[in-house]
């Protein structure tokens, strides 16, 4: 068994190496797993051996109702799911520390998305986290200093992502905790010039 996670990650020649084992792999006694997040753009080898994998499994977010064994009823459930956005690990670290505030592995799982981004999607994000967590997308553009142009072109991105979604007064975030890490990231000086 050979286990490749986080395959998104991998620079161009990782990419090659996985992709050239992918090939050589097949009829030998072993068993190839490559693991990756599409949404952040993965390598072209590495996304050419997913396709052509015998045995692909795509994880989606836990839903209220799956959500509900780990709480107990509907209603925490929900309120786990709006947290967490029904990501497994996030979900089962919440359960585990009885819903307080996040733990170590919460926050560097939030962590890790959020230096993942570019500046324009941090920005963004902060201007999001300062004005509520759900916000009209004009008043996003006054906040943000963003032209028209980038604020569609970044929401549209942290929306593929996961980390915004619609609303119908514009957007919000999905994970009730990365709107926390987006709104501790900015210093209190700067909250105070964008309030």
């Amino acid at each position: 068994l050979v286990v490749i996670d986080d395959a998104q990650w991998a620079d161009e020649p990782s990419a090659a190496v996985i992709a050239y084992l992918a090939h050589r792999v097949g009829g030998l006694p072993v068993l190839l797993m490559v693991i990756a997040r599409e949404d952040e753009g993965v390598p072209a080898p590495i996304a050419d051996v997913i396709a052509s994998a015998g045995v692909r499994l795509v994880l989606r977010p836990l839903s209220v109702e799956q959500l509900i064994p780990l709480t107990g009823d509907e209603e925490a459930a929900r309120a786990l799911e709006s947290r967490t956005g029904g990501v497994p690990l996030l979900a089962a670290e919440a359960v585990e520390s009885g819903g307080g505030t996040p733990t170590p592995g919460m926050t560097r799982y939030l962590e890790a998305r959020w230096n993942e981004l570019g500046d324009l999607e941090r920005q963004l994000l902060s201007a999001a986290a300062v004005l509520g967590g759900s916000c009209d997308t004009r008043l996003l553009k006054e906040t943000s200093g963003r032209s028209e142009d980038e604020v569609v072109q970044g929401v549209e991105h942290l929306t593929r992502l996961g980390l915004l979604e619609e609303t119908p007064d514009g957007v919000g975030f999905t994970l009730d905790a990365m709107e926390r890490v987006a709104y501790e990231s900015v210093s209190l000086v700067r909250r105070r010039l964008l309030h």
